[in-house]
């Protein structure tokens, strides 16, 4: 049966039915909005092309590993060049400092031979600011006074064992090497401070310590108000500086 009501053809749709189909798909076509009209494709023969501007060429320069390897070679030589010449004449200011500080700022000491007796407290005291004006003038160690430049050589001394040059000088007057720039230098060496190279003697006397023949070196001391006396023996360099005395005394 099934079969047989397929077989049948459709029936035909009622005139009034399919009048009204029509007029609601006529009312929704009216009230659908128009599709919008596509523009048209522009022209390729009346487009205007503009071309991109290109890479700009770069303006660093870029050089060659082996050019820069070079340049950082010459650079490292030349700073070392520079601070082993820094170094060389630091050194030889430091060398010609020490040198000057030894031996020119002695050369206008205040020098005296007044033969006082520095085992003698009282004394010392006393003479202590005549020493420090000094009673021979300033001049250049190893000159000599008026009287003496005008004098002729002497003849070299003889002592009584018959020995004569240097070796009767030292007996005749055993501070001799103390009054010559060299050994007053190497004596001076011994006593002056290494860690303060500023410091200099104030004044020198040739004198004696109980019967011993000694130098004298008046130094600043770390009190302004007084002053450091080294007493040495005829024998004082920079390896032995045969202190018989040290004290510090008021400055005058």
């Amino acid at each position: 049966m099934s079969a047989s009501l397929a077989a049948l053809p459709p029936p035909p749709l009622p005139p009034e039915l399919a009048a009204r189909i029509s007029a609601a798909i006529a009312a929704e076509a009216e009230a659908a909005p128009a599709p919008p009209v596509p523009a048209p494709a522009p022209s390729v023969a009346s487009a205007t092309v503009t071309p991109l501007p290109g890479r700009r060429p770069s303006s660093r320069r870029t050089w060659p590993l082996s050019v820069a390897a070079g340049v950082v070679l010459v650079c490292a030589v030349g700073l070392g060049y520079a601070q082993l010449a820094g170094s060389k004449n630091a050194g030889q200011v430091t060398a010609a400092d020490s040198a000057a500080g030894v031996a020119a700022p002695e050369a206008v000491l205040p020098r005296s031979a007044s033969g006082i007796d520095y085992a003698d407290p009282a004394a010392v005291t006393a003479g202590l600011p005549s020493v420090l004006v000094g009673s021979a003038p300033r001049e250049p160690l190893g000159a000599t006074s008026g009287s003496d430049r005008a004098a002729p050589p002497a003849e070299p001394l003889a002592s009584s064992s018959g020995a004569s040059g240097p070796e009767a000088a030292l007996a005749a007057d055993p501070l001799a090497r103390l009054r010559d720039p060299a050994g007053l230098a190497s004596c001076l060496l011994a006593l002056l401070p290494p860690e303060e190279p500023d410091v200099r003697p104030l004044a020198l006397d040739y004198a004696r310590y109980g019967a011993t023949p000694a130098l004298a070196v008046v130094l600043p001391d770390p009190d302004p108000a007084k002053v450091s006396v080294f007493v040495v023996g005829p024998d004082c360099s920079k390896d032995n500086d045969s202190t018989l005395l040290f004290t510090r005394l008021t400055k005058p």
